[in-house]
């Protein structure tokens, strides 16, 4: 699992979020997860890809790593950059699993199942460009999944654990189809 981080100062940022978020909800999931901390700006950057890119073929070379089974997750800016890694490496991932992220502007190009985790009281992100990418790649006979949480401002992170929790039974079964 390749976790994306959330915004804001950088250094230590991955293991902030691995701490508060993805391991509590995805420890179920029995995968190794890579937690990198962003070099500079959003996930999309020249930097943050080629630096990902190379932890990702090292992490790849030092461990029995099935290439069918990786999955890309993430919160806010992170959850943008899942919405940017699968659009851009469809091959490369199995699943994509944006939390409070926005999507890119056209769904037109994506293949990757993806599962969606936002709230509808996010004030930073709002649901509604998710709801309608999920939509749009519903419509197009994709696996696009949402799950609405309430009650939950953008910035409590931890409080989407129960959330993302949901997409380990999911990922098991994109796993087992694949």
């Amino acid at each position: 699992v390749l976790a994306l981080h959330f915004g804001g100062p950088p250094e230590g940022a991955g293991r902030s979020m691995l701490d508060v978020l993805i391991q509590p909800a995805m420890a179920g999931l029995g995968a190794l997860i890579v937690a990198p901390d962003s070099l500079v700006g959003g996930w999309n950057s020249s930097e943050n890809e080629r630096a990902v890119m190379a932890l990702l073929a090292a992490v790849e070379k030092s461990y029995a790593v099935d290439l069918q089974r990786v999955v890309v997750t993430g919160y806010s800016m992170g959850g943008a950059g899942v919405w940017y890694w699968a659009d851009k490496y469809p091959d490369r991932f199995s699943a994509a699993v944006p939390v409070s992220g926005r999507p890119m502007e056209s769904g037109a190009s994506w293949r990757v199942p993806v599962f969606a985790v936002h709230s509808r009281d996010d004030e930073v992100n709002p649901i509604r460009p998710t709801e309608q990418r999920i939509a749009e790649l519903k419509a197009r006979g994709l696996n696009a999944q949402l799950v609405v949480v309430t009650g939950i401002s953008h910035f409590e992170t931890g409080r989407f654990v129960a959330g993302l929790r949901q997409a380990v039974p999911w990922i098991q079964q994109v796993w087992r189809t694949r």
